[in-house]
């Protein structure tokens, strides 16, 4: 969140510099996470590959991809974390639409029964989400 004033400063009001914020605030642990996916898997794996003839792609594809998976998608399920708070947040800032604004928008009026309403759905819909991932993380393990 610390990007917000400058991406407002670069690139005005409105949903760019939200935009760019997420990329900012997702990128850097998506890359870290993912490689760290990566140099989990076993080097016997990509040994075996490499000396059965495997190219660079049949060995990330047929190798190093299903081997991390699991570990990928735990990525993602902080990422989607990170990425919905930052979103919420974001919205909060400069922009005329989102839940971030109607969450606003209601403190501003005094209206906390709609504001508890929009609360309610955001975190079932994160929930909903991290439940789903869970279970796709526990079919393919």
């Amino acid at each position: 969140m610390a990007w917000l004033p400058f991406t407002i400063l670069w690139f005005g009001i409105g949903e760019v510099p939200l935009f760019a914020v997420m990329m900012l605030t997702l990128l850097f642990p998506g890359i870290v996470g993912s490689h760290g996916a990566f140099c989990a898997v076993p080097r016997e794996y990509h040994e075996e590959g490499v000396v059965c003839g495997s190219s660079a792609w049949q060995l990330f594809w047929w190798v190093e991809l299903p081997l991390s998976l699991v570990a990928q998608l735990q990525s993602l399920r902080l990422l989607w974390g990170l990425g919905w708070g930052t979103l919420v947040a974001g919205e909060m800032l400069g922009v005329q639409s989102g839940l971030g604004f109607r969450l606003l928008d209601f403190r501003y009026l005094l209206r906390y029964g709609e504001m508890l309403v929009v609360l309610g759905f955001m975190g079932t819909l994160v929930l909903g989400v991290d439940v789903l991932l869970r279970a796709v993380i526990r079919r393919v393990e």
